[in-house]
């Protein structure tokens, strides 16, 4: 194993391919195609990659606004405001509460799913196997605790997310209460806010992405507690600096091309699944757990290139040495069938 501190893209590159022909094409299995389709499905779940389609619209659509100006614009988000306020004496206001609550309900519901099946996919991927049984019960404890772990995250995010929304009214607040534009110190101010705004949601995005990527693959490996890859992906920032940034941007890269490459094939498939949005409530659930089947060689070579990345750090680090079974998982006597 190469251990000096730095990584060979190129190398994981070429690895992580070999890893998508030998999962899905070698050879070409379409129930082991679906499973893991099914599975990188459920692992959008906690990522936030799916939303619940809501065919009632609450949108205000008694006025309409120009918002070519940045005074009108003010004026229309105020009157907005103002609108939603009127709801704390509306008689369907209990509605409303019922509904967010069971909004919230599923949400909750579906990111425990999501966080079991991140652990799912991390499984078919590393032993090379379509299973969902196995690996639901296995990782039953570190989805649990890593979908409370998820929620920490997200609550943190709602309070950086008020925090910044906050201290942005508190500091302009002069210039959009009177609806106008800022000039003079007011735009120096707002400049400075907005670039201090967006450097700290970088690095915040930058953080839940070494989480996601890095520290989720350790913990699955069984070899170490939450806290302890959280402190060891710590040390890979501390000792190989230059390394993590070069894999930050390489990923973005990646992430940037699969994009591109996932777009095309929506629009190659768009006659054919784009009608599944269509359907009330689950319809983008369906479209996502279609376009997951399409473009899953693109998802497990993200993940690959992640894995390998993260390998070549030294023996700690590589999640590929889990007990991995044979090709037939059902003919191994350490693993039940999937």
């Amino acid at each position: 194993m190469r251990n000096k501190g730095v990584i060979s893209f190129s190398r994981a590159l070429e690895s992580a391919w070999q890893r998508v022909e030998i999962i899905l094409f070698r050879p070409f299995d379409a129930w082991k195609w679906f499973v893991i389709g099914f599975n990188a499905f459920l692992a959008l779940l906690a990522e936030g990659g799916i939303a619940i389609n809501d065919p009632i619209s609450f949108n205000n659509q008694t006025q309409t606004y120009n918002y070519q100006t940045l005074p009108a614009l003010l004026h229309a988000l105020k009157q907005s405001i103002s609108w939603l306020q009127s709801f704390a004496v509306s008689p369907w206001l209990m509605l409303y509460v019922v509904g967010a609550f069971i909004y919230l309900i599923v949400w909750l519901v579906l990111t425990w799913v999501g966080s079991r099946g991140e652990f799912l996919l991390l499984d078919n991927i590393v032993r090379n196997r379509p299973a969902v049984s196995w690996p639901w019960h296995r990782y039953a404890r570190q989805g649990n605790v890593w979908f409370l772990f998820h929620l920490g995250l997200t609550l943190l995010s709602v309070i950086f997310f008020l925090s910044s929304v906050g201290a942005f009214l508190a500091l302009n607040w002069s210039w959009i209460q009177a609806e106008r534009n800022p000039y003079g110190s007011e735009v120096a101010v707002l400049a400075c806010l907005l670039l201090a705004i967006f450097f700290l949601w970088t690095v915040y995005a930058v953080v839940m992405f070494l989480i996601q990527s890095l520290v989720l693959p350790l913990y699955f490996k069984q070899s170490m507690s939450l806290g302890a890859a959280l402190l060891a992906v710590c040390r890979l920032i501390v000792a190989h600096p230059i390394s993590l940034v070069v894999y930050l941007l390489a990923s973005f890269v990646l992430a940037f091309v699969g994009g591109i490459l996932t777009i095309v094939v929506l629009c190659l498939a768009c006659c054919l699944i784009c009608w599944l949005a269509c359907v009330p409530f689950i319809g983008s659930m369906l479209l996502t757990f279609v376009l997951c089947q399409l473009i899953l060689p693109i998802l497990i070579f993200y993940r690959c290139f992640q894995l390998d990345c993260l390998a070549q750090f030294g023996p700690e680090y590589d999640v590929w040495t889990v007990d991995v079974p044979p090709t037939n998982p059902g003919i191994s006597p350490q693993l039940p069938p999937g």
